[in-house]
């Protein structure tokens, strides 16, 4: 078989010896696959010839250039380059990148001039990749919660290319998979139709209101999702993903906060108002209080009383 290359220019690798000749060409060697990690502080252009290429950026933020449309680099950017495809970063801080090149061969397909992820579509192993998976963008963002899952997948790969198994091409063919796999599931998030995100937004206007005007009462998971009206994991990833905040921090927060109006407005005693906002425990209150204002009641009370 043929070398096949990757030109890397104003490449800054951490470490060096995770490259097989120089700085400013990586080989794909003679092995139909390999991974690779960098870590890039000034900006690059990745060419690759004779191969598909997957990026994936753990760390990090920029700017990435590619066929002429600009794109915002963050955690979670992943990128499949076909063959000829040049992508050029611009780092802001640096970007650590992970690098997986392969050839369409390593699935049992024909090799092609073009070499590109549709080479291969017929393979078995990825039919539910192709079947899920309609890709308009050679570019996705993988939600945050989902990030350490694909770096996982990528450090075993590279692990494998450092460290050859007698199984390394059907281990190589697994881990590729499983990421592609695991791609189509994260895809089909991020690329949500207006009419679902505008579903999502109601049912968050919803369970916040709820929560706000509710907030002594005892709430679960459950319970919210039966005033939303969905299931509770649907709540769960919509809530975080919309507010940032998992479901059991905002009620905390909207609890202090009235806890806070209470103790500046009105002559109840602490005690008083601890009930009030839904809790039943003072040294738990105190330390909620705290937590998230930074002083005791009492101490807000006597800066803040009106």
């Amino acid at each position: 078989m043929s070398n096949y290359n990757i030109t890397q220019k104003n490449i800054n690798e951490i470490p060096m010896d995770r490259i097989s000749l120089s700085p400013e060409k990586l080989y794909l060697s003679h092995d139909p696959a390999n991974a690779q990690k960098f870590i890039f502080s000034s900006s690059v252009q990745l060419c690759n010839y004779g191969f598909i290429q997957i990026l994936f950026v753990s760390s990090g933020s920029g700017k990435a250039k590619l066929n002429g449309k600009e794109y915002p680099v963050k955690p979670g950017f992943l990128a499949i380059l076909d063959q000829g495809v040049a992508l050029e970063l611009f780092p802001i801080s640096p970007i650590i990148t992970y690098s997986c090149s392969f050839l369409s061969e390593l699935f049992d397909c024909p090799s092609s001039s073009s070499c590109s992820i549709s080479d291969v579509s017929e393979s078995k192993l990825l039919s539910f990749f192709f079947q899920n998976t309609e890709i308009t963008l050679p570019i996705v963002k993988i939600p945050r919660m989902k990030t350490d899952l694909f770096r996982d997948i990528f450090n075993k790969m590279i692990l494998l290319t450092n460290d050859p198994s007698p199984a390394y091409c059907d281990l190589m063919r697994l881990y590729i998979a499983e990421l592609l796999i695991r791609l189509s599931e994260s895809f089909y998030r991020s690329s949500v139709t207006a009419e679902e995100v505008a579903d999502d937004a109601h049912m968050i206007r919803v369970v916040t209101n709820y929560i706000r005007n509710n907030y002594a009462a005892k709430h679960t998971y459950d319970s919210l999702a039966r005033v939303a009206c969905v299931s509770r994991s649907k709540l769960f990833t919509a809530f975080k993903e919309a507010t940032g905040k998992s479901i059991g921090d905002y009620i905390k927060t909207v609890r202090i906060n009235q806890a806070c109006d209470l103790l500046s407005e009105t002559d109840k005693s602490v005690y008083d108002i601890m009930l009030d906002v839904g809790y039943n425990d003072m040294k738990m209150f105190c330390k909620r209080f705290r937590d998230c204002i930074g002083m005791t009641p009492t101490e807000y009370r006597k800066q803040y009383r009106k």
